[in-house]
């Protein structure tokens, strides 16, 4: 019986932990939008730094490998575990694009020490 409300209490947490998250994220969006459209200036560089990044994603999504290849019903066994072959690529494209972002800001700090020392 013990072990129930344990369970229960979790549960509980754990939906409230759902609900508390999926308030802030439609805040956060709702807010955007909101913002955005008062400047229409603003709206436009931040669609195209989000146009920017899906572009960066579906070239890393191209050039991770594809375990479909590989994989038996979708699946591919992992340490005892079997994993979604689309999830495995998905998982690679994001760590590429984490890579690819990376090095476009050391770049991009590089760049902006280097042409402040030459004004």
């Amino acid at each position: 019986m013990k072990e129930f409300f344990l369970t229960s209490g979790v549960n509980i947490a754990l939906v409230l932990a759902y609900i508390s998250f999926g308030v802030a994220f439609i805040g956060v969006i709702v807010f955007t939008l909101i913002q955005m459209f008062k400047d229409l200036n603003k709206a436009k560089k931040a669609l195209i730094g989000i146009g920017i990044a899906v572009v960066v994603f579906v070239i890393c999504f191209l050039f991770a490998q594809n375990y479909n290849l590989i994989a038996t019903d979708g699946y591919i066994l992992i340490k005892d575990r079997l994993v979604k072959a689309g999830i495995m690529r998905l998982s690679e494209a994001g760590i590429y694009m984490f890579y690819v972002l990376l090095v476009g800001a050391v770049a991009a700090i590089i760049y902006s020490s280097i042409s402040r020392s030459f004004k």
